[in-house]
């Protein structure tokens, strides 16, 4: 471990240095805090207590309504689509633009695609054979079907961060022919569908929130990748004060909850799906952060902060995939020596801490061991061409991690969970899809291409 460490800190320190003067280090940072945010959150607030049936997996939240405005700091997964739609126009541009004989749509889905699902697929094996394996274990049932439900929760975030790549270059064409246009129309897509959902009126509909807000936030970032230098710190700070006035008034005055994240039980959630009030945070904190930016660039022009950025994205999907399950197995660890604090005591409170140190702990041995796989130099065959094949595949496993999403790891064979689209699939079948979305999507390795090549 000790070894692997070491060169872990060798390769992050070589990044760091050779990190190009054009780079916007300032994104990369934000990618990093976002989820490190998400990351940190989720640990905060999870609680774990005995009931009279077993154990159950909960969330502080739900005991301690005072701490719900808490969640608009935490609440930041608008960030990382923001982040994202800055830098997926950079990458569109510097493979020739749209509309350029250089672009290629195809090569673009490949190398978004593979770099997400690579290390998800791992952590998809992973996860179902551990909970097969923990289900013919003595421990308690229920909280073996917590863990394997709420380890795969992250996987309806790329769910939709596959939906909004895949949009991406058409988004990016009217969004070069008509600027203002969708920063109006899907905030306005947004209410209608919400209003809908709240009268009972087509509340179905409301799931394309999903992508509508998410949709917003990539838009914000491609505005942000062409002048967000031009932007002013007092005017920035000016349109955060006014979207958080609209939230304020929508979480008093209208039928929105204050929590920015779905609570067990809550008949409405700010998060599933996404409502307006997502989509006024997300511009709140861009405009925030937009103000703070000369000030981040000068940090981040500090070496120890830079490293500690690129640190932080070398492994930023292993980190955010494997954080629910580092958490899952301090949470069992305390429940086998009987530690478990009432929630939101002062002894749950102090508890806080070593949980904090048990989930690190936990977590870092893991990112350590699987982050190769997500710095591995590109396995797949010619990414050029076949659009229609690989837009088919990144639904795939759109379609895959969404099943998995809804039902968990401990149905294997047997389909668990809510239906999605009208299907009840099983956690095995759900593997399928995305297996055989990335082969669509990305090709096969290079080496069984080169293999059959030879054959032939």
């Amino acid at each position: 471990m000790a070894v692997a460490i070491r060169d872990l800190g060798v390769m992050v320190a070589r990044l760091a240095e050779r990190t190009p003067p054009e780079r916007d280090r300032y994104v990369d940072f934000l990618r990093a805090m976002s989820i490190l945010a998400v990351v940190g959150g989720h640990w905060l607030v999870a609680t774990v207590q005995r009931v009279p049936g077993g154990v159950e997996v909960g969330n502080v939240l739900s005991d301690v309504p005072g701490l719900r405005p808490v969640t608009w700091v935490f609440q930041v997964m608008g960030v990382f689509f923001v982040v994202g739609g800055f830098s997926t126009r950079r990458a569109i541009e510097g493979r020739g633009g749209l509309g350029s004989a250089a672009f290629d749509a195809g090569g673009f889905f490949a190398s978004r695609v593979e770099r997400l699902l690579r290390p998800t697929l791992v952590f998809l094996v992973v996860w179902l054979v551990a909970a097969q394996v923990l289900i013919a274990t003595p421990v308690d049932g229920r909280l073996v079907h917590d863990l394997a439900r709420i380890a795969a929760q992250p996987l309806w975030f790329l769910a939709v961060y596959l939906l909004v790549t895949l949009i991406a270059p058409a988004q990016l064409v009217l969004h070069r022919r008509a600027p203002a246009l969708l920063v109006v129309v899907l905030p306005v897509l947004a209410a209608t569908f919400d209003i809908l959902r709240f009268a009972d009126v087509a509340p179905g509909l409301a799931v394309l929130n999903y992508l509508i807000v998410f949709a917003f936030a990539q838009e914000l970032g491609f505005h942000l990748s062409a002048g967000w230098e031009r932007i002013r710190p007092v005017p920035a700070l000016v349109a955060c004060g006014f979207a958080l006035g609209i939230m304020v008034v929508l979480v008093t005055v209208g039928p929105y909850p204050v929590s920015m994240v779905g609570l067990p039980g809550a008949r409405v959630s700010n998060m599933s799906p996404p409502t307006l009030c997502i989509l006024l945070l997300t511009t709140a904190q861009t405009a925030l952060l937009t103000a703070l930016r000369p000030a981040g660039r000068r940090l981040l022009a500090r070496p120890r902060v830079w490293t500690f950025t690129v640190a932080a994205n070398a492994g930023i999907m292993t980190i955010f995939l494997w954080h629910l399950t580092a958490a899952g197995v301090v949470g069992g660890a305390m429940n086998a020596i009987g530690w478990l604090p009432e929630p939101a005591t002062l002894g749950w409170w102090i508890a806080k801490i070593p949980w904090f140190i048990g989930c690190l702990a936990v977590l870092v041995p893991i990112v350590v061991a699987l982050v190769g796989i997500e710095r591995l130099p590109s396995w797949t065959a010619s990414a050029r061409g076949a659009v229609a094949r690989r837009a088919f595949g990144v639904l795939l496993a759109v379609r895959g991690f969404a099943g998995f999403a809804l039902t968990g790891f401990d149905h294997l064979l047997d389909p668990g969970g809510r239906a999605f689209l009208g299907l009840r699939l099983s956690p095995l079948a759900d593997l399928l899809l995305v297996a055989a979305g990335y082969l669509l999507a990305c090709g096969f390795p290079r080496s069984w291409t080169e293999r059959r090549a030879r054959s032939d």
